[in-house]
């Protein structure tokens, strides 16, 4: 896990075009995730008050121009690289993945341990198991 840390850790400078384009890549992977705007705004490490931010990247906004956010959006588009890596041949089953009770996670589904691991951990741990799963 510490090796993913380090790879986010890293600043990087994107375009506002840049961030236009992850923001409707997430709002597009929410909606395959088939994720309420409560559990799409906890991914986000967002309060539910901040609805509006959902709906100014549903409406074309860019991403915040902040680490924090970026650092998350990364970890999501990771998340959503390795299911594809893992169900290639089922993209279906990879969009069900989030919101299917796992063992792994104590029977939570991922969307929940995420929320319940504490936001940028909860993405951390996904993300690794995820990593580990496609390296056998």
């Amino acid at each position: 896990m510490d090796q993913l840390i380090s790879e986010t850790a890293l600043e990087k400078t994107y375009t506002e075009e840049e961030r236009r384009s992850m923001a409707k890549s997430l709002i597009r992977l929410f909606v395959l995730w088939q994720l309420d705007d409560s559990e799409a705004l906890s991914l986000l490490g967002v309060q539910d008050t901040g609805l509006s931010i959902l709906i100014s990247y549903r409406n074309g906004a860019p991403l915040d121009n902040n680490q924090a956010t970026l650092v998350r959006v990364g970890h999501l588009l990771a998340i959503h690289r390795n299911l594809n890596l893992l169900f290639k041949h089922n993209p279906d089953l990879s969009y069900r993945w989030m919101k299917t009770p796992n063992l792994a996670f104590g029977g939570l589904m991922p969307v929940q341990a995420i929320r319940t691991g504490g936001g940028l951990d909860g993405l951390l741990m996904v993300r690794a198991y995820l990593e580990h799963s496609h390296d056998y």
